[in-house]
């Protein structure tokens, strides 16, 4: 921009020398100034053309369209500036007188177009046309101004207003219209010289040093007063320094600068080629190496001339020649437009390389295939790790195979083990239980019977706590296995705390007291009463700390602390409890072997146990979600801890879970005549079953297994079937599922009896066509209230009032004396040997002769009273 600055001060010192000073001999004249003048005129015609040919020829879609609105212009104002130099005075008229006036015509129409193009160009953001199209649009523009300026500059120059008069000079008009041009030139320099300024990435500065030119030029021609004035030959000069500036301008911005861009982008291109760190090179469509780096060239082992003698092909191994191929046709089809593989190529020296290849096409600017360019990486040294990782993964996976077998022949050794012991278990759980259940319920029954005696009845109650204990023995011994097996589950409801553990503690007590010990039972006031947990499992853990705290105590005692703490959840309570002795102790390196199932630490003090006791108690604790604590000293005694936490209960929910319930006597009166089979193959447990419910008034049938029982329930219809799910023949589950298949199998309840251990084999039995599974061994109350729930019978209960008054108008020995003899033979014989099926079917034979007798025996029947039936049938016979 300084440049420019000097420029201009020195063309406008010029111009105030030629102002102030004489014109030269030289300048003076027509003679003189006309070759002058068409020198100067061609020259900006040449200089003008030349503007719009660079840029009409180097002008791109991208490129500011306002570089074509100057091109265009000076087209424009080339060919007016050509038709102003034929027409100026001396020279040859053009179809028209020539003159000084129609040349200044031209000048103005020239002038004047210039500046206006220059003006929107410096205020046009320089952004591209809107479409390619627009450039043509421009060109014919610029022709149809120049045919405009010409016609009316030929042919109707006298409508165009005066602007020289000889001898007097330029008229006022032209004056005014060189300053509004001069105006619109300042204009137009201003803008250019802010853009400039601000570093425009167009020529701004040449375009602002052209436009000032200009203004200067335009001056000259506001002063001569004769057209040969050297005025009018300055102002010429100074309009072809502005259109060389433009000129410059547009050569720079269009080709220079490009260029030089171009020539700076391929330097850069070079550097990249030759010190890229892969092979990088170009190829011809056919597969010739047109170029190719130095990097590619070490990769292989050929010199640069030795490769651009070779094709691809030649060094590529055999067995890739035909995928690399494929892919070169299927880039020139156009069907993709790049592709990555991975090849071998042969080295110079015979052995493989391995490259990475990524190929892209380089088209024409018709669209024809140029050449293609390769990138190579060398990934031989990743292929042999490769190959290596392959080798180690393929060892890996046989060995992970081997060792696979190795577990899944040990998995299944050890299912095959849990298998064996699962069902040890379960007929271990079938085989104990079984004899258990009927002397548990022959007891009970006998107890019951209002006749046994009391002493009878004292030891039967010996019998039933023997027996209760050693189904508790043998729950205890099913439960390690089932914990061990990771199958125990716990039967969690509310209870009252502080009854087990002051139950738990009476029970130690004697032991203790025996063992001459002292017994104390701290229980916190303040401790929650009536917790939801397992509390059978929980007694068991304490009875079993206390006893082994007696067993292990010689002198001093044993104490059971207990209590409860509030937790963050209200309805949860901590409990704690502490059973503390004064016996031998234990060493602290003992205490991880403490809890390990078969083990004793103190078999020097003569106790005897199976060691299983604390492994069972820690295993019940932590599946309650608590924990069991130790802390001895050898000759000091042992404090075992439980903390667990517990969630809280009511005294109603407890009283109701722990409620005694009444005995049943007797189905109560006005119910359907029940006929319910029994089915088990243990004679014993069929026996239990049939008398109790042939006792309670039920009609009862039984049968020794499954095929049995199928046909029983053909034969006989019962509403009910008892069905025992472990016989022989036909199991309890083919029973069921058969009896559900036949006709009326749909409505009929069945209750499956088993002795099994496993409440996960409740499912299977429920999915076989059981409603409900009652265990072994079972209550009394258990069978009635299934009864209850599933037929809706009634009862009538030990100490209830049995309401007989109606029997006396349903059975009299004078009505039964209206029967067939043979018939009330037949039920007395029944009744006396307490014969419930034939006593049943006698009197459905009754009740088809006379309803109202068949319903009073069968209520006396269902109370189990035969000896009030035998009665009536001896009066009716007048015995």
């Amino acid at each position: 921009m300084r440049r420019v600055w000097w420029l201009l001060a020195a063309l406008a010192t010029g111009f105030l020398l030629i102002w102030l000073l004489p014109t030269p001999a030289v300048f003076r004249g027509i003679a003189n100034y006309q070759p002058m003048h068409m020198t100067m005129e061609l020259f900006s015609i040449v200089v003008a053309m030349l503007i719009f040919g660079v840029v009409w020829n180097a002008y791109s879609d991208e490129r500011a369209g306002n570089v074509m609105i100057i091109a265009c212009a000076m087209l424009a104002v080339g060919l007016i500036d050509f038709v102003h130099m034929l027409s100026f005075k001396g020279m040859a008229d053009l179809v028209t007188p020539s003159g000084p006036e129609k040349a200044i015509n031209f000048w103005l129409a020239a002038r004047f177009l210039a500046a206006l193009a220059l003006l929107v160009v410096a205020m046009r953001p320089w952004t591209p046309l809107a479409s390619p199209v627009k450039k043509y649009w421009l060109l014919a523009g610029a022709l149809a101004i120049v045919l405009l300026v010409v016609w009316i500059g030929l042919f109707q120059q006298d409508l165009l207003p005066r602007t020289f008069i000889e001898g007097q000079g330029l008229t006022p008009l032209k004056i005014a219209a060189e300053y509004l041009i001069v105006a619109m030139l300042a204009v137009t320099a201003l803008l250019f010289y802010r853009q400039a300024r601000r570093g425009a990435t167009h020529e701004a500065t040449g375009l602002f040093a052209a436009v000032a030119i200009s203004v200067l030029s335009e001056l000259s021609f506001t002063l001569y007063k004769d057209v040969t004035d050297v005025f009018n030959l300055l102002g010429h000069v100074y309009k072809v320094i502005a259109y060389l500036y433009i000129y410059r301008a547009m050569f720079v911005t269009l080709v220079r600068e490009p260029y030089q861009r171009l020539g700076a982008a391929e330097k850069e291109f070079r550097t990249t080629f030759e010190l890229a760190a892969v092979g990088v090179a170009h190829v011809a469509p056919d597969g010739r190496w047109l170029r190719v780096n130095q990097r590619l060239c070490d990769m292989l082992g050929y010199s640069r001339e030795e490769l651009l003698n070779r094709t691809f092909q030649d060094i590529t191994h055999h067995d890739d020649i035909e995928l690399d191929l494929d892919y070169v046709q299927r880039i020139l089809s156009g069907e993709i437009t790049n592709y990555s593989i991975e090849k071998r190529y042969l080295h110079k020296d015979g052995r493989i390389v391995w490259g990475n290849l990524t190929v892209a096409l380089v088209h024409h600017r018709d669209g024809s295939p140029n050449y293609f360019i390769s990138v190579i990486s060398d990934i031989t040294e990743r292929k042999k790790a490769d190959q290596e990782l392959q080798a180690y993964r393929q060892h890996l996976e046989e060995m992970v195979d081997d060792r696979t077998e190795q577990l899944r022949q040990a998995k299944e050794a050890a299912e095959t083990a849990n298998l064996a012991k699962s069902a040890f278990l379960s007929n271990m759980s079938h085989e104990l239980r079984t004899p258990l259940n009927a002397i548990l319920g022959f007891s009970e029954l006998m107890v019951n019977d209002p006749e046994t005696p009391a002493a009878q009845k004292a030891n039967l109650d010996i019998i039933n706590r023997s027996g209760t204990y050693l189904l508790g023995m043998i729950n205890d011994v099913l439960d390690l296995s089932k914990i061990e097996a990771g199958r125990l589950d716990l039967d969690v409801k509310g209870f009252d705390l502080m009854a087990m553990l002051e139950d738990a503690g009476k029970l130690i007590e004697q032991r203790a007291l025996s063992g001459n010990l002292t017994f104390s039972l701290d229980l916190d006031p303040d401790m929650q009463r009536y917790v939801c947990g397992d509390g059978g499992k929980l007694r068991q853990v304490v009875v079993n700390l206390l006893g082994n705290a007696v067993k292990f105590t010689c002198e001093g005692g044993v104490i059971l602390r207990a209590g409860t703490r509030p937790m963050d959840d209200p309805a949860m309570v901590r409990l704690r409890i502490e059973i503390e002795d004064s016996g031998i102790g234990i060493p602290a390196d003992k205490f991880d072997e403490l809890f390990k199932p078969f083990v004793q630490l103190a078999e020097t003090s003569g106790t005897r146990g199976t060691g299983l006791g604390l492994a069972i108690s820690r295993s019940l604790v932590e599946l309650m979600g608590g924990r069991i604590d130790v802390e001895s000293s050898p000759g000091k005694g042992t404090t075992f801890a439980i903390d667990l936490p517990l969630p809280l209960s009511d005294a109603a929910e407890v009283a109701a879970r722990t409620s005694v319930p009444p005995v049943v006597q007797g189905l109560a009166p006005g119910q359907p005549a029940w006929r319910l089979l029994v089915v088990d193959d243990n004679q014993p447990n069929r026996v239990l079953l049939v008398t109790l419910l042939a006792q309670a008034g039920f009609q009862v049938r039984e049968a020794e297994n499954g095929q049995e029982a199928v046909l029983a329930f053909e034969q006989w219809q019962p509403h009910l079937i008892w069905m025992d799910m472990r016989m022989p023949v036909m199991d309890g589950y083919q029973a069921s599922a058969k009896i559900r298949s036949l006709p009326g199998g749909e409505a009929v309840k069945i209750i499956a009896l088993t002795a099994s251990a496993f409440k996960e084999q409740h499912e299977l039995i429920l999915q076989a066509g059981c409603n409900e599974v009652v265990h072994k061994p079972y209550k009394a109350a258990e069978i009635f209230k299934a009864l209850g729930q599933h037929l809706g019978a009634t009862f009538i209960y030990r100490g209830e009032e049995i309401a007989e008054p109606h029997l006396n108008g349903l059975v009299t020995g004078a009505g039964l004396a209206t029967i067939p003899a043979e018939l009330r033979a037949e039920l007395r014989r029944a009744a006396l040997e307490l014969d419930t099926h034939g006593a049943a079917g006698a009197i459905e034979k009754i009740a088809g002769l006379n309803a109202q007798i068949g319903a009073g025996l069968q209520t006396l029947a269902q109370q189990y009273r035969y000896d009030r039936i035998v009665s009536l049938i001896d009066e009716a016979a007048g015995d």
